[in-house]
């Protein structure tokens, strides 16, 4: 069940390079008859959804695998009945049975408190009732083996996903249950989240971005294939951290005995100093010192230098939030959202902090600034040479853009624009419409007139658009509007009104994290928005 799914998938693609094997995909979504693909794929896109499937059930039947596809409710009994029918009919036996199927769509995040009956009930129907649908619907045939797909949210609680922890206790009861009286024993896996989906492996000698430290595909089947050759366990759990540390930090609730918000909670493990391109300079000042040892606990490394780059070590932008609030409030200075991007050394960061605190002593002293805040400089360039500006995403900063930048012409000026209101200072833009009128402003602090050069992913896209927009009423010229991975019209997300949909919204759909291993009451209750989604982050 679940078969076309990203986890069924990828299973499904497993056992067909391993054993060929006879494969029957089953799922509650509508699709097309076998004889209607040819022409399904000639009048969809290649970014169609259902177009993607048939490519995939094609890739494994070039595989040596026999596939059937069947649609089908797996809550539902005579749906059920039917399918396996056919499957026998087809196959003449059926071996193992992988139960994938579940419901994670826009409505299941939902706190405990908003959770409503039939929004339960309709997380309930793949895991609860199909658990028992597949029960009666197979309690006749010798099969080697049934696996349901449960989740780590049934022992460590779910971030906003009442149900679906739930949901998924159930099958891991029911399973010790069913195993007491069957001949044939069923297991229930307690997964950790699976990455389904490719992401771009950025070169980094230690430490990993939040989609990389998801079940990667080819860890989940070597761990599957571990599943299949154990016997005698109920309920196995995965997890990619030290689960007791996990358990201690969301089921004991330790850090909310930690009193203090200027305790900063050590990693659980550290690494060693990874090989780099740099040798070892150990810090010469108590500032260095400092700067390090907030370095060490963010980024899990036993000894940093100072000429050490931030983003080399492993570190990211979210990594980098954490650490420059943490900064900030070491040093009692204004330090910007972006120092890291411009001084990627303890050195250099040394440096600059030092100077803002000599000129904040000084009264009616100030650091002449022409240049608009909400730029950052990514890449120098040529005087003579347009500017690129790269639009921020969701998040407001312009980190991701770091390694576009340095794979552009080196005589390419190239700035990020970042969100207002990122220093807290200034106010939060709230529409599109606002943001690109501030952002034209900033942009003419380097560049008065066109052509402009716009880009950005997701949001970024569209703020880009935005401003491409205006400045073509005004009567300028856009010569490049870049849209990288942005929603095109219907698609994008629906509102999210409280701190906690958000949370789940940053984590599910822009980390690729599955969050429903995260508990409501596990966070921090001091600090900010941003501090509570570094935290969530942190302990994936």
């Amino acid at each position: 069940t679940g078969g076309i799914g990203g986890i069924g998938m990828i299973i499904a693609e497993h056992l067909a390079k391993t054993v060929q094997a006879k494969l029957i995909l089953i799922g509650r979504s509508k699709f097309p008859p076998r004889e209607e693909w040819s022409e399904w794929l000639a009048s969809h896109n290649a970014q169609d959804s259902i177009s993607q499937k048939i490519h995939k059930i094609r890739k494994l039947e070039a595989l040596g695998s026999e596939v059937l596809h069947i649609c089908a409710d797996v809550a539902n009994l005579q749906q059920m009945q039917d399918a396996i029918s056919e499957a026998l009919k087809k196959f003449g036996q059926l071996n193992g049975v992988i139960h994938a199927a579940a419901i994670t769509g826009e409505k299941s995040f939902q706190t405990i408190v908003k959770a409503e009956k039939t929004e339960c009930e309709q997380q309930f129907q793949p895991k609860v009732q199909g658990t028992l649908v597949l029960a009666k619907t197979l309690e006749k045939l010798e099969l080697d083996f049934c696996i349901l797909m449960s989740s780590l949210s049934s022992v460590l609680g779910g971030l906003g996903f009442v149900a679906y922890s739930s949901a998924n206790s159930f099958m891991d009861a029911f399973v010790h249950q069913h195993n007491q009286t069957s001949v044939v024993p069923w297991v229930s896996v307690n997964w950790d989240g699976w990455q389904v989906m490719e992401v771009a492996k950025p070169n980094k000698s230690v430490g990993s971005s939040l989609a990389e430290l998801a079940i990667l595909p080819e860890e989940g089947v070597n761990v599957f294939q571990r599943i299949l050759s154990t016997n005698g366990l109920d309920r196995i759990v995965v997890s990619t951290a030290n689960l007791q540390d996990r358990i201690n930090q969301w089921v004991n609730l330790k850090f909310l005995q930690q009193s203090d918000k200027s305790q900063t909670p050590k990693l659980s493990s550290s690494y060693s100093r990874p090989k780099l391109a740099t040798s070892y300079i150990a810090p010469r000042d108590q500032i260095e010192q400092t700067i390090a040892e907030i370095w060490q606990q963010s980024l899990g490394i036993e000894q940093i230098g100072i000429e050490d780059n931030f983003f080399e070590l492993g570190g990211d932008s979210l990594i980098a939030v954490q650490v420059i609030d943490k900064l900030r409030e070491t040093f009692q200075t204004e330090l910007p959202i972006e120092a890291i991007l411009n001084t990627a050394t303890i050195a250099k960061l040394s440096e600059s902090i030092q100077a803002r605190t000599s000129s904040e002593n000084i009264p009616g002293q100030e650091t002449p600034q022409a240049r608009s805040s909400l730029l950052v400089e990514l890449q120098a360039g040529s005087n003579n040479k347009q500017p690129l500006f790269l639009l921020h995403a969701v998040g407001g900063t312009v980190y991701i853009y770091r390694e576009l930048a340095s794979f552009l012409n080196s005589d390419i000026p190239v700035y990020g624009i970042q969100a207002q209101g990122l220093d807290e200072k200034t106010e939060v833009l709230t529409s599109v419409e606002e943001m690109a009128t501030e952002y034209i402003k900033a942009m003419r602090t380097v560049q008065p007139n066109g052509p402009y050069f716009l880009g950005g992913t997701s949001l970024g896209g569209l703020l880009a658009f935005e401003i491409a927009q205006q400045l073509h009423a005004e009567g300028e010229k856009v010569a490049l509007l870049a849209m990288i991975d942005t929603p095109g019209p219907g698609e994008m997300p629906k509102k999210l009104d409280s701190e906690t949909e958000i949370m789940g919204y940053l984590l599910d759909t822009l980390f690729e994290l599955d969050n429903s291993f995260l508990s409501l009451n596990s966070f921090p209750q001091v600090g900010n928005f941003e501090d509570k989604v570094i935290f969530a982050c942190s302990k994936a």
